[in-house]
């Protein structure tokens, strides 16, 4: 019979244990949030009940949109719902468009952070027919980012598709990434939108590193073809776990990069939109990583 030291026996026993360590390693166990844009529909009929069922669901926090935080707020501290993120109105950002009545950049920034908002962003800026006007666009958000970040505040920009079309050197990600300042302008990557316009979401959250603040975790249907606008059929949008994006990939990459906050958005439901969420949820803590 071979003779085992009590080395080999030690470190046999430290494997053994390293790997049933590895088999019950929980699932992703960090704070997730829902994006409130998810639940469009059914919040004003009924906002004590539908927060109510996002907390029960297990979500810490929410993003919301701007104007919703004032009313929202005693909501939010009753169901124990951290709103850190909110989405500006684009018009407030760039100066262009119908700007919300009464309301300034200043006094909006000022709002939020009378909320304890950490986190403000322009949800959606949209295709221009010019270069100039991406430098203009890109040059108002960096002005944006320079109050925000005056308030103790991170400003960021949220991707869709329309980004990625066009020529290399020539798409609207190209313009934006020559004009913004990397100091004022962070990133919440979509990886829904960033998987429709062909990209890889984990590539994506890497190659951008500490810059890429947030994430919105959505899934995409099998076959849903590479696309440029936002003209998606409903059902091309998945519960997180029930479409092709490979989401431990995208968990790993944003441990990796730092990403601060994660929340599951999906732009349209089958049915409830509650129980998409609750799908999400479930799924997402599944996944080890």
């Amino acid at each position: 019979m071979p003779d085992i030291s009590r080395r080999g026996l030690l470190g046999a026993g430290a494997i053994a244990a390293s790997l049933a360590s590895a088999k019950k390693k929980p699932g992703y166990d960090k704070p997730v949030g829902a994006q409130l844009y998810t639940v469009r529909n059914v919040l004003p009929k009924d906002p004590d009940a539908t927060l109510k069922a996002i907390s029960e669901i297990g979500y810490k926090e929410v993003e919301a949109g701007r104007a919703d935080v004032d009313k929202l707020s005693p909501l939010f501290d009753k169901y124990g719902l951290k709103c850190r993120s909110v989405h500006l109105e684009t018009p407030l950002i760039t100066g262009e468009g119908t700007q919300p009545e009464g309301v300034t950049l200043e006094s909006a920034l000022d709002d939020l952070k009378s909320h304890g908002i950490e986190f403000v962003g322009c949800p959606y800026s949209g295709p221009q027919k010019y270069a100039d006007a991406y430098k203009r666009i890109s040059e108002a958000m960096n002005r944006t980012g320079e109050a925000v970040q005056k308030l103790g505040m991170q400003f960021f920009y949220h991707n869709h598709a329309y980004e990625f079309g066009g020529e290399p050197g020539k798409r609207a990600w190209d313009y934006y990434l020559q004009y913004w300042d990397p100091k004022l302008v962070a990133l919440e990557i979509d990886v829904y939108w960033m998987s429709v316009a062909g990209q890889d979401p984990a590539e994506q959250i890497l190659k951008f590193g500490r810059r890429a603040v947030q994430l919105h975790l959505k899934d995409k249907a099998f076959g849903t073809p590479v696309h440029y606008d936002q003209n998606m059929p409903g059902y091309s949008f998945k519960e997180v776990g029930t479409g092709v994006v490979d989401f431990p990939a995208v968990l790993r990459a944003a441990e990796r990069a730092g990403v601060q906050h994660v929340y599951v958005e999906q732009d349209q439901t089958p049915g409830d939109p509650i129980a998409s969420l609750r799908i999400s949820y479930k799924n997402l803590r599944s996944f080890k990583i």
